[in-house]
């Protein structure tokens, strides 16, 4: 959660950098910072216990909640930069693993590193295309047996649509990452060395974030 706090000064001090340039609060196409909520699915379930791209249900994991900041804004004379940097928390959730119980949580680092924003000059709509990289790590805990860390990067595509509302911003944003990692689980620093096997799951997915936000 100390990531969270972070990612909140950041974005703020993003923002208020930007202020001579953007104009008024709540243009949809300068940096917004957001609270976002959302859910990642993966192209296969984790012990038929998580949500995948043909199967979704926001009462299974993975569902994540964060801040971040997503828009287009200029870096020196003349680079336009266009995407996002986000931290979600993956919301504590029950697992089971054969006959054996525990808490499913982590967090998801997700950052453009280029992108290309359609309606640059649009003050009341924006949709931004961005490539980079998300990294992160799943970890099973409350269950000594099962705990246990599955950490991943990932190259990522992104999209986001951002209508700006009154003095808010809504919108959405898609990123799809194809893990790079063979997805094992590993025992965590201070667990002990005895560990059940836990099957490997690869992260590739598609993630989905909702969210509101502002130009500060």
């Amino acid at each position: 959660m100390k990531a969270l706090l972070f990612l909140f000064i950041l974005c703020s001090q993003l923002a208020f950098s930007q202020e001579d340039t953007l104009g008024q609060a709540n243009r949809a196409n300068g940096p917004v910072m957001q609270l976002l909520f959302g859910k990642k699915m993966h192209q296969t379930s984790f012990y038929n216990q998580t949500s995948t791209l043909k199967e979704v249900s926001f009462t299974q994991p993975i569902n994540v909640l964060g801040l971040g900041c997503h828009g287009g804004f200029n870096v020196g004379l003349r680079y336009h930069y266009a995407g996002h940097i986000l931290y979600a928390y993956v919301l504590p959730q029950e697992i089971r693993v054969d006959s054996l119980v525990g808490k499913l949580t982590g967090f998801y680092f997700s950052a453009s590193v280029a992108g290309f924003d359609v309606f640059k000059k649009n003050e009341k709509f924006d949709f931004i295309c961005s490539i980079g990289f998300t990294t992160g790590r799943l970890k099973i805990n409350r269950n000594e047996l099962l705990r246990q860390k599955n950490g991943f990067v990932a190259p990522m595509a992104s999209t986001c649509l951002k209508v700006a509302v009154g003095k808010i911003v809504l919108g959405i944003n898609a990123y799809y990452d194809y893990a790079i990692n063979a997805g094992e689980w590993r025992k965590t620093i201070f667990a002990n060395a005895t560990k059940a096997p836990i099957a490997n799951f690869k992260q590739t997915g598609l993630t989905t974030l909702f969210f509101i936000g502002k130009n500060v």
